[in-house]
């Protein structure tokens, strides 16, 4: 599964929900939901201009997996559909183009609703070759959860592979310190070199799970470790490694440091091991741009979170993007963004930074006015900064197409079909048409690209919960 992260765009975002959050929580599943929000129709004659975030999380899929392994179907909104379709690795037929950003577009006319037609837009950064990539020095301090929610092969276990795998990629530029926690926080390592990566190792061989959670103390330790080793031109990452629950934590203080944190060049990132911890906080890091989140469950995903975090930041393809949609009024009545269900209001653009080959995925449903002659839909507008400064930019039309959804390619009729499914598990209640027939129909003849084996997983998912209803 691809490597994820969060952000957006330009213009003002069309998102409009409560200022109010709700929250919910089950004693068998101890995850905090929001509520939904986006999934309201905009009118383009007063809402012509639209954004999407392209940093996507991808946890949705083991989420949902691990769901279906206890029988037990998604609470509404405990399952965003813009991760879900994300979590699908696809093989779209992008056009070559000699900048590091590529556009993929596809249109049909609406499974879910004959009066619309719906849009698919892949965006895709170009990859580069991490060996030819210079690293500059690293400052990395770990702090590792080893409370007594951590135990187990899952949690504890695959935090030290996955922490041993880190070791092997210091060099002799590279500082490095270690922290645990759990009623206490203490130093294991502090400001070893690079070279000395054995030492990491025996320390995390030794980490057990036992005791309470306090993370705070330990936050505070790495953030002042942290300060004291960072330079310009050099790299300094918090690496937090936890179940996700973050006890004796204060939210607000929290966001604000770590905020404070950020501008001064000090990122900070949380690997999540095991999704059935509380999330919220997780989630709201995510959602504010604050760190990056990783959600682990196997270590395929937990080699694929390392890279992202140690290594893909030298290898950034855009360091900005702005993405802007505007939709002709002549031609399209209504539009809606598909998923981002609990996004909140947006006040003002946020800069996307990009890693080198991602790719994300997003669909648009629109009402169009069938006596308009008008062929064009809307405009894709890209404004980017490479990671070397150059600024480029990329406008693409994209036209009415009323043809089957079923006579589109795999990946367009796939990930329509996970989109569909995100919506009904969300229970959209604009969306009475969508059932788990209309899913599988348009999943069933889309297996064949499946290098991961997702996509016949996430099948045997949906025609499971179908039995199930």
């Amino acid at each position: 599964m691809k490597a994820f992260f969060v952000f957006l765009c330009t213009g003002f975002l069309l998102f409009h929900c409560s200022s109010s959050e709700e929250s919910y929580s089950s004693n068998s599943y101890n995850t905090y939901y929001n509520k939904l929000y986006n999934y309201s129709y905009y009118t383009t004659s007063k809402n012509p201009i639209s954004d999407f975030p392209v940093l996507v999380g991808d946890k949705a899929f083991l989420e949902l997996k691990l769901m279906s392994e206890r029988d037990q179907i998604p609470y509404t909104s405990s399952i965003a559909t813009e991760e879900l379709i994300n979590s699908i690795p696809y093989h779209y037929d992008f056009e070559e183009e000699g900048g590091p950003l590529q556009v993929y577009t596809e249109t049909s006319a609406s499974p879910f609703d004959k009066k619309k037609v719906v849009s698919l837009i892949a965006l895709k950064t170009k990859s580069k070759n991490v060996v030819e990539v210079k690293i500059p020095p690293r400052n990395l301090v770990i702090v590792a959860d080893t409370s007594g929610s951590m135990s187990g092969d899952l949690r504890i276990g695959l935090l030290k592979k996955t922490l041993k795998d880190l070791s092997h990629t210091l060099n002799e530029k590279d500082v490095f310190s270690l922290i645990s926690f759990e009623s206490e926080a203490k130093i294991l390592i502090k400001e070893l070199n690079g070279k000395e990566s054995m030492v990491l190792q025996k320390s995390i061989a030794a980490l057990e799970a036992n005791g309470g959670t306090n993370a705070w103390p330990a936050i505070q330790l790495a953030y002042k470790i942290a300060r004291s080793l960072h330079e310009p031109n050099q790299y300094t990452k918090i690496i937090f490694a936890t179940d996700g629950d973050f006890g004796g934590v204060n939210e607000k203080e929290f966001y604000t440091l770590i905020a404070k944190e950020k501008k001064a060049g000090i990122e900070f990132s949380v690997l999540g091991y095991g999704v059935e911890s509380n999330n919220k906080v997780m989630d709201t890091l995510i959602e504010k741009g604050l760190a990056t989140c990783n959600y682990i469950q196997t270590e395929t995903i937990a080699r694929s979170s390392l890279f992202k975090e140690v290594l893909s930041p030298y290898s950034l393809s855009l360091k900005d993007l702005k993405v802007s949609l505007e939709f002709n009024p002549k031609l399209v009545k209504l539009h809606r963004l598909i998923g981002f269900e609990k996004n909140y209001v947006y006040k003002k653009p946020v800069p996307n930074e990009l890693p080198g080959d991602y790719t994300v995925s997003t669909f648009y449903e629109m009402l169009i006015d069938e006596t308009s002659t008008e062929k064009e839909l809307f405009k894709i507008k890209l404004n980017y900064m490479e990671n070397n400064g150059n600024l480029g930019s990329i406008q693409k039309n994209v036209y009415k197409d009323t043809n089957s959804a079923f006579d589109k390619s795999a990946d367009f009729r796939f990930a329509l079909g996970v989109a569909g499914f995100g919506m009904f598990l969300n229970r959209y209640p604009i969306t009475d048409a969508v059932d788990y027939n209309l899913v599988i129909h348009l999943m069933q003849d889309a297996l064949d690209y499946d290098p991961q084996s997702y996509r016949s997983e996430l099948f045997k998912i949906v025609l499971k919960y179908r039995n199930m209803q």
